[in-house]
């Protein structure tokens, strides 16, 4: 019974810190799977008023940064989106990542099979329309053909060439499928580089030995320069460089420290329990260690024995541990609401399983060391004056030794509850937004003709797939968005400031950057997001109607401090580019 209550206590501890670090080195530790990652940074602009926030790069800066840096080795720029694949089977909804052709060489990974793309077929211009297709993409969809570079694809909105093959595993960022140049995708929108065009995230390489504050203040000096280049568009925004793997893991560290600061707490509370009943166990083999003792063993002997087992009990408490965080990092992944990228990859690696021998080493000394020094201290002459029930002193010292543990045992358990309960509470932040029973579909649709005429179309098709769903039995609601919450996804739009109507140029500037989406009239009722004052969209708010524009709570306090925001105006954009004056008709529940 024993050792059926040590080995089930030492399973869960180990077996809970083994998942929760698999999760960790998947998420934070695992190494990048490109050429010198330490050398990556990303650089994002932030807004000298709050600079806590970030926001995309203009491919305008990103060439300024790539003729005047010299600090840095390559640039790279990418804005992902989404598209369907209409080409050699059903239509399939893919992850497409507009990219410059210096990300890859940035990266340091080259297609397996064909080539990167070229200058020329990234220029207004060009021999644009060239595609590049992640592994798995080529698998599943095209059977892994080795001719299919120099082969037409057709998606959606157009139809590439494929130039290249990606190896496996790669699919940066996140889980992208197709990569197509900067300008085939602009050349659709009919769009340009402008200065104040921030839709990109910008990746670099930094030179050997180059610190990450000697390129923040390289960046930062040509971003002043920017400044008094372009005071329309950069007078209150400047750059940030960060190493890659912090601007892509920093919304997870909070929550994945505070699990391994409590799951490392369980291990202690159960190393403390086992102690306790090493200790009580000590009690009965006192008489054991005496003898030993009376026929020749040395203390060092005595220890020994009692760590060898100890240290036994605690390796096979691993293995059952192990056991346990095989099913617990099956299920963990299930439980992320959101696909991760590829490389962070949640699994019982080698890493794992170091830890957890580590882990189980660690314990049997921590609870064996002890009861083995307490149970060798033996006096010969005492214990075996008095018997089986050893001296009051060794009593009295074996009373407080388990008073202590018992202390320390309920000390960790309130300190584990009470990190857990922090969890709980990020977890528990109120997004805005109720999600359950809602899901969602992508779509890219796409027709031909003149740009008001695809609008035109685009929009009747929208139309037709809500009424449709709709009525569908059990649809409450439906509504559609170019940018659902938390998935990630950064267009354009979502990076545009925000500028409120008033009377005096002081309440006429502009308040702070926001974020925008754009949505279809029963969206906020889909995703059960109140509205506080006014109304919602309408099928009356069109184009040819006056303009109007719904803020969240947050945004109308921000932008018209101690007064209504219903009935004013705002309108958005960048310095020198903004869209039409709208009035604000609603007020809706924040969303994170």
């Amino acid at each position: 019974m024993f050792t059926l209550t040590v080995l089930a206590t030492l399973g869960v501890g180990i077996g809970a810190n083994t998942a929760i670090f698999s999760v960790v080195y998947g998420m934070l530790l695992r190494p990048f799977p490109y050429h010198d990652p330490e050398r990556l940074v990303k650089i994002n602009m932030y807004p000298l008023r709050n600079p806590k926030n970030e926001f995309s790069v203009s491919l305008k800066d990103m060439e300024d940064f790539q003729q005047q840096a010299r600090l840095f080795e390559s640039f790279g720029g990418y804005t992902p989106s989404r598209v369907n694949l209409v080409s050699d089977g059903p239509a399939a909804p893919l992850v497409q990542t507009l990219i410059t052709p210096g990300l890859l060489p940035t990266l340091g990974v080259a297609p397996v099979l064909g080539r990167n793309f070229l200058p020329d077929e990234d220029r207004p211009g060009g021999d644009i329309n060239k595609a590049i297709l992640s592994h798995s993409l080529w698998m599943s969809r095209f059977g892994g053909d080795p001719k299919i570079v120099g082969k037409s694809i057709r998606t959606a909105m157009t139809t590439y060439t494929v130039a290249g093959v990606m190896p496996p595993g790669f699919a940066f960022p996140a889980r992208t499928d197709l990569w197509v140049t900067v300008e085939s995708g602009l050349a659709l929108r009919k769009d340009t580089r402008r200065r104040d065009s921030r839709g990109a995230q910008i990746v670099a390489r930094l030179r050997p030995g180059v610190t990450l504050a000697a390129a923040q203040a390289e960046i930062e000096s040509i971003g002043r320069e920017l400044q008094r280049l372009y005071p329309k568009t950069h007078s209150e925004m400047l750059h940030r460089v960060q190493s890659l793997r912090d601007a892509e893991t920093k919304q997870l560290r909070p929550y994945l420290a505070l699990l391994t600061v409590a799951v490392a707490l369980v291990l202690l509370i159960c190393c403390a329990n086992v102690a306790n009943l090493m200790l009580a166990r000590g009690a009965r083999l006192e008489r054991e260690m005496t003898i030993r003792a009376a026929l020749g063993a040395s203390r060092r002997t005595l220890v020994a024995r009692l760590l060898t087992e100890s240290l036994v009990l605690s390796l096979s408490g691993g293995l059952l541990g192990l056991m346990l965080a095989s099913l617990l990092v099956a299920s963990i992944p299930r439980l992320i609401p959101q696909e991760l990228p590829v490389w962070m990859r949640i699994e019982l690696d080698p890493a794992a399983l170091t830890f957890t021998a580590a882990v189980s080493l660690l314990a049997g000394l921590l609870f064996g060391v002890a009861p083995a020094f307490r149970s060798a201290r033996v006096n010969l002459n005492e214990v075996l004056k008095e018997g089986a029930t050893g001296s009051g002193r060794s009593s009295l010292m074996r009373r407080a030794l388990v008073t202590a543990e018992v202390a320390l045992s309920v000390l960790l358990l309130v300190s584990a509850a009470l990190l857990m309960k922090s969890f709980q509470n990020l977890l528990e932040v109120d997004p805005g937004f109720a999600p359950e029973r809602v899901i969602t579909v992508s779509m890219s649709p796409y027709r031909p003709g003149t740009n008001a005429e695809r609008i035109d179309q685009v929009c009747q098709y929208y139309r037709e797939v809500i009424r449709r769903l709709e009525e569908l039995p059990g649809v409450v609601a439906v509504g559609g968005t170019d940018n659902f919450p938390f998935t990630g996804v950064r267009t354009e739009r979502s990076t545009l400031n925000i500028e409120g109507k008033g009377d005096t140029a002081e309440e006429s500037r502009i308040r702070a950057p926001a974020n925008f989406i754009d949505i279809t009239p029963r969206y906020f009722e889909a995703m059960n997001i109140p509205l506080l004052e006014g109304r919602t969209f309408n099928e009356n708010d069109t184009q040819k109607a006056p303009q109007v524009i719904i803020l969240s709570q947050r945004a109308a306090k921000a932008i018209f401090p101690g007064r209504t925001a219903l009935g004013n105006e705002v309108r958005a954009g960048t310095p020198g580019h903004w869209d039409p004056w709208a009035t604000v008709v609603g007020i809706v529940g924040n969303v994170k």
